[in-house]
């Protein structure tokens, strides 16, 4: 005797499968915080322009002003600066594709703070902070903590104090 059997799925074992699907979706959907992605990507920014600026002090060393980076609440400024931690008036430092100087400057709602508020290399790469003072540079005492936030997301960065190495 021969048998005659079909296979495949049921209609049932289909509408099922597409309310489990649907389900796992609508948990797995507000996981996907936007503001988590937005937050790596300023990082990684800054953390382009960190190396930005310690490449461009070791490829011009000697001059009178420094490269460095300026923090402020909403961005940044890489760009050639005095040992008093002012932008130089003949800042040229321009941003990547060649346009503009390079100051990056975010939309309300991103914030970013650091323990120093500016940063120079020296021709080594190693990170130095204006002594206001004296009009000199003195070596950084600490690894410098970047912090950028976005709603309750927040990444750190360490820009290391020996090294100028930024971990993210």
């Amino acid at each position: 005797m021969v048998k005659n059997s079909q296979f495949g799925f049921t209609l049932v074992e289909l509408v099922m499968v597409i309310v489990l699907i649907g389900i796992l979706a609508a948990y797995a959907a507000p996981k996907f915080n936007q503001n988590e992605f937005k937050v790596v990507e300023k990082a990684r920014e800054v953390v382009e322009a960190i190396r930005y600026a310690q490449a461009q002090a070791m490829q011009h060393s000697g001059f009178e002003n420094y490269y460095g980076i300026k923090f402020s609440g909403n961005g940044y400024q890489v760009a050639t600066m005095t040992s008093d931690g002012n932008i130089a008036s003949d800042n040229s430092v321009k941003n990547l594709t060649g346009s503009g100087l390079y100051v990056q400057s975010w939309s309300s709602g991103v914030s970013l703070s650091s323990s120093e508020s500016t940063i120079f290399f020296n021709s080594r790469g190693m990170p130095l902070k204006p002594n206001s003072g004296s009009g000199a540079v003195d070596e950084i005492d600490n690894d410098v903590t970047i912090t950028i936030t976005i709603g309750s997301v927040s990444k750190a960065l360490t820009l290391y104090q020996l090294t100028g190495f930024v971990a993210h």
